[in-house]
């Protein structure tokens, strides 16, 4: 202690929630669930650049492995923005509740848990379409992809449980 390693202050519309970075450019994404959107901040100047609408209490956010999306969770499900462009690409219903995220090594889904619903959203990323929810049967806590295995860990705590969903069928494989 005894002395700051603070860099800089970035004003925000509002408090911020989540963040994600880009590893590829300048950029910083911050969600502001009481602005019900979120900044885009450019890491050379830390100036926000940006405030995209993102949906009711947008919260948490995260970038997909080859970060051409951020998704955000939101009370009505997922928006998607193109962080090339920084502009929604679609809003996609899943379930109720605090949503957590998950990727297919190959892009090709996300994995939204419906932490209200108690399901697991599978979400085609080409499409920007849901395909189906399986239902979990609880309040999730986490989710994990496991590239080794194939397969989505769905966490209820609340149970104790952990449920395996298998990618390729997109069904329950064991809990």
């Amino acid at each position: 202690f005894g002395t700051s390693k603070l860099l800089t202050l970035v004003m925000l519309k509002s408090p911020g929630e989540d963040w994600a970075q880009k590893n590829s450019d300048e950029k910083l994404f911050v969600s502001m669930p009481l602005a019900n959107q979120v900044a885009v901040v450019d890491t050379n100047t830390w100036r926000v650049v940006a405030n995209i609408d993102a949906g009711t209490k947008p919260l948490r956010v995260r970038l997909q492995p080859d970060e051409r999306y951020l998704w955000v969770g939101t009370d009505a499900g997922v928006t998607v923005i193109d962080t090339a462009t920084s502009k929604v690409g679609g809003q996609i219903a899943t379930g109720k509740g605090h949503h957590e995220f998950d990727f297919s090594k190959d892009n090709r889904f996300v994995f939204v848990s419906n932490q209200e619903d108690g399901t697991l959203s599978v979400i085609d990323v080409q499409k920007l379409t849901k395909l189906k929810d399986v239902n979990i049967g609880g309040p999730i806590t986490s989710v994990t992809f496991s590239p080794l295995g194939n397969a989505v860990y769905v966490v209820n705590s609340a149970q104790g449980s952990i449920t395996v969903v298998d990618t390729r069928s997109q069904q329950i494989a064991t809990r």
